[in-house]
């Protein structure tokens, strides 16, 4: 792709832009800033939607008591087993078992705590499933771009910050 050719349509990173490789006229890669490409927003768009989809199976689930109120939680907060139980400080096996129901009903403050605050909300919240989302927390989702695209260039330690002040934001408004 020539330099001329990199697409400058509207995306879902509003104002900002994002670097993107192209020839220039000597034939040579050279960045240019692009605000983005009408495609990408299509694909982010079927990706958002498939994920809200998952969660809102997951609060259904958790409100038949299929599933523990952290696997909701999580989710909401697009978390994995490994990434809550290196924020949590516990093993992985352990935070794979409270997802279930009863193991998570027997959980004492301490640990509910540590999870709280992995997901940064606290311990009332991360034991109650909402009965529907909050139109809050869906705009704040539209409007804030997610950390996780600066994950890959930032030092793990400032991108577990990122994620957790990400989670933290959102479980304010829900």
């Amino acid at each position: 792709m020539k330099t001329s050719d990199v697409p400058q349509d509207d995306s879902i990173l509003g104002e900002h832009r994002r670097a993107c490789y192209a020839l220039d006229e000597h034939g040579r890669y050279v960045v240019v800033a692009s605000r983005g490409w009408e495609v990408e927003k299509v694909m982010n768009a079927q990706a958002v939607d498939e994920i809200r989809a998952q969660v809102e199976t997951l609060r259904a689930q958790a409100l038949r008591g299929e599933v523990s109120p952290l696997a909701y939680h999580m989710a909401r907060c697009q978390m994995t087993p490994g990434l809550l139980a290196a924020n949590a400080g516990v093993w992985r096996w352990r935070v794979k078992r409270h997802l279930a129901p009863r193991p998570f009903a027997r959980l004492d403050r301490a640990m509910l705590e540590r999870y709280a605050d992995a997901l940064g909300m606290t311990v009332e919240a991360l034991t109650q499933v909402p009965e529907k989302e909050s139109a809050c927390a869906t705009r704040l989702r539209r409007q804030r771009p997610s950390p996780f695209l600066i994950s890959s260039i930032a030092t793990p330690r400032t991108a577990r910050a990122a994620r957790w002040r990400h989670c933290c934001a959102r479980a304010v408004w829900t």
